[in-house]
């Protein structure tokens, strides 16, 4: 044992006296461990600012599609139907093809406009594909009848002008006012075309702002389109099957029931 423990400091000795002498080993080796002190006080905050650094650019995707994707308010949101009967109605009504305003009315025999030229229906004919049209409005005669008419001309074209020849004069028939004054309904017309079934106009008095009807098949349709006069409302209902009406139900502005019919 004594003899190992003597040739390990031989060893040591001879180790030493290779290396050359440093008046300052101590100094250095407290300035290095000083160093190595201040690398390791600055190492968490660089790691804590490269965290902060990844946490921010993952965020910001985030953010970008949340803003992007933000669901519609209810401002711009579908309406809804105010009753359930109104999801059952029939389907929407055949396109139709008319001038802007609706076309020009001339007068004859000395009968006076009520309610305006609605377009009820459209088809192309002839060889140019030309669109003839059918309208409904209502007048007044000068013996003071009020009339349910249907005309039919080309799109653009006046009522009861040059060209009306080529369809046929306007069909009328009288509507009577009611009686009663709980009682709404003056007249209503049968409009459809081999095109365009079970389009039917209905004349109610004010304040009448809405038609349904119930169809053969029970169904509902309502009122497309109205022409607004000062002693009645001119409806079009598109029921887009053949046949009458089995019942219908006028209401006013605020959707309340006015009458119930048959």
């Amino acid at each position: 044992m004594d003899e190992l423990e003597q040739r390990l400091r031989s060893a040591l000795t001879e180790m030493a006296e290779e290396v050359p002498p440093s008046h300052g080993a101590w100094e250095d080796q407290q300035r290095r461990l000083a160093l190595k002190s201040r690398r390791d006080r600055r190492r968490p905050a660089v790691m804590a600012a490269v965290a902060a650094a990844v946490v921010a650019l993952i965020a910001l995707p985030v953010v970008l599609i949340t803003q992007q994707w933000k669901p519609v308010d209810p401002a711009g949101s579908l309406p809804v139907a105010s009753s359930p009967q109104e999801q059952t109605q029939s389907p929407a009504p055949p396109s139709v093809t008319a001038g802007r305003g609706g076309p020009e009315y001339i007068s004859v025999a000395g009968e006076s406009l009520v309610t305006p030229p609605i377009a009820t229906s459209s088809q192309f004919t002839g060889k140019d594909r030309a669109s003839l049209v059918t309208y409904a409005y209502t007048v007044r005669t000068p013996t003071g009848y009020w009339q349910l008419c249907k005309a039919q001309n080309y799109d653009g074209e006046a009522i009861n002008g040059p060209q009306q020849s080529t369809f046929g004069s306007p069909t009328c028939q009288n509507v009577v006012r009611p009686l009663d004054s709980k009682q709404y309904l003056w007249g209503r017309r049968d409009l459809s075309t081999p095109d365009n079934p079970g389009v039917w106009a209905f004349v109610m008095s004010h304040p009448a702002d809405r038609v349904w009807l119930r169809r053969p098949d029970g169904a509902l349709a309502t009122s497309f389109s109205k022409s607004v006069g000062n002693d009645f409302v001119l409806f079009v209902v598109y029921m887009n099957t053949p046949g009458a009406p089995t019942a219908w139900t006028v209401f006013d502005g605020a959707h309340n029931v006015l009458q119930h019919g048959s």
